[in-house]
């Protein structure tokens, strides 16, 4: 017998649904990250057939989910995500955590001899997010 248990802490399920009541829909399904990934997928031009690695990176997690003929065979939260960019560049440059998210997003011009440290600030992290998805793999 195959048994899937998915279990959520009720204040972040509400946390999400007060959220999306803000913003005037009305969710019918809540789902868990990996699945809803495997959902988008699912729905996609792709091909379904075979083995593929679904990877979602976040601002707070990255999410892997391994989709093989159509179904589940693993998943993987880590607590890695794109905040962990911001909070290096706002380290390296002694910024604000909110300048440091407008370099990252490319909405604040940052000066010449700056563009060293935010590259390898970007390529360090990438990097580790690419160590990471390899280790579950």
């Amino acid at each position: 017998m195959d048994v899937l248990l998915v279990a959520a802490k009720k204040d972040i399920v509400e946390e999400y649904i007060s959220l999306l009541h803000l913003t005037e829909l009305n969710p019918a399904i809540l789902d868990i990250d990996a699945f809803a990934l495997q959902n988008a997928f699912e729905i996609s031009d792709h091909e379904q057939s075979g083995c593929h690695a679904l990877v979602h990176i976040g601002a707070q997690h990255l999410t892997i989910n391994v989709v093989k003929d159509g179904v589940s065979i693993f998943t993987r939260d880590s607590s890695y995500g794109g905040s962990q960019i911001t909070s290096e560049i706002q380290k390296k440059l002694n910024i604000s955590y909110q300048e440091a998210e407008r370099i990252k997003l490319g909405a604040k011009p940052f000066a010449t001899e700056q563009r060293s440290d935010i590259e390898e600030t970007f390529s360090g992290t990438v990097t580790r997010w690419g160590q990471e998805i390899k280790r579950a793999l």
